[in-house]
């Protein structure tokens, strides 16, 4: 009985392993070899494992991984693309290559366009991480939700021109529960708050809230224009490289004209040079999903 119980479990690992290596291949050992040659084989295994089950796919639903299509013409296009100098002519080639694959289709809803940057010989253990944020000349996101938290008069100002708000009384009815915290945060994409309100937010919602929702509000004066602030934080997109060398943001989608569409590509991939010197490629994709998301 013992030997068939030992004989049984082996069976069920070793099967369990067949089926991982299967679909994975040489991906999974550097996994597997990350407890002894360390966190870098890691990451490079769970990379290599991700690009492998994603190839040609895209976005239908929210959290959903479908095609998507990669535009660049030909392999000649492609090579280009992925040069560190972006070639102008490919990339007007390819965003008309997008729109036009758009308008073709005729969907029921806006598509997003996003711009993807991978960097090479980058080690992220070794080498500064960066992050910044780039204001693009037009709006990417047009759908994208923004929450005043205001006095009395931004407050006004906020239901003048349809934007969702909550004042200090209603905050305060959140009580500092984190559930509920986490809840308004994931309601909305960015926020903005009045000087008066943006002091007492630590107050208001608890300590280390904010920096657990990590969408710290925007400061709005009485000076400026709420409807002109919101439309900046909408233009604005932000870049962050993490473990993973790669970089994705949307600028744009398919209901704008191609010319914007370029610019905002156009200015969104002189970032990463300017912060990184070595050698990138860049894929523009066309994802299935609404332009606020």
């Amino acid at each position: 009985m013992e030997y068939t119980t030992k004989r049984s479990q082996g069976g069920l690992l070793e099967g369990l392993y067949r089926v991982i290596m299967r679909r994975n291949s040489i991906y999974v050992t550097f996994i597997i070899a990350g407890a002894f040659a360390g966190e870098r084989a890691v990451d490079y295994g769970v990379r290599k494992i991700w690009e492998h089950n994603n190839v040609g796919r895209k976005k239908l639903k929210k959290g959903t991984t479908t095609r998507f299509n990669w535009v660049g013409g030909n392999t000649k296009d492609k090579s280009e693309i992925e040069n560190s100098k972006l070639s102008s002519e490919v990339l007007r080639e390819a965003v008309s290559t997008i729109c036009g694959d758009a308008k073709e289709k005729n969907r029921n809803f806006v598509e997003t366009i996003e711009l993807q940057i991978g960097l090479k010989n980058y080690d992220p253990q070794k080498d500064k991480r960066f992050s910044g944020s780039v204001k693009l000349p037009h709006i990417p996101r047009p759908m994208m939700k923004v929450c005043m938290l205001g006095d009395a008069q931004h407050v006004e100002q906020a239901e003048k021109i349809g934007m969702d708000y909550m004042d200090v009384e209603a905050l305060k009815k959140l009580n500092k529960n984190k559930k509920l915290v986490k809840k308004l945060a994931k309601k909305y994409h960015a926020f903005l708050a009045s000087e008066a309100v943006i002091k007492q937010i630590p107050c208001l919602l608890g300590p280390g809230s904010t920096r657990q929702a990590r969408k710290f509000p925007t400061l709005v004066t009485h000076q400026e224009s709420l409807e002109a602030k919101v439309n900046e934080t909408k233009a604005v997109v932000k870049f962050q490289l993490k473990k993973v060398l790669c970089m994705g943001v949307a600028v744009g989608n398919c209901s704008m004209e191609e010319k914007q569409v370029f610019q905002n590509v156009q200015l969104s991939k002189m970032f990463a040079p300017e912060e990184y010197h070595g050698e990138t490629t860049t894929h523009l994709l066309k994802i299935i999903g609404f332009p606020g998301t």
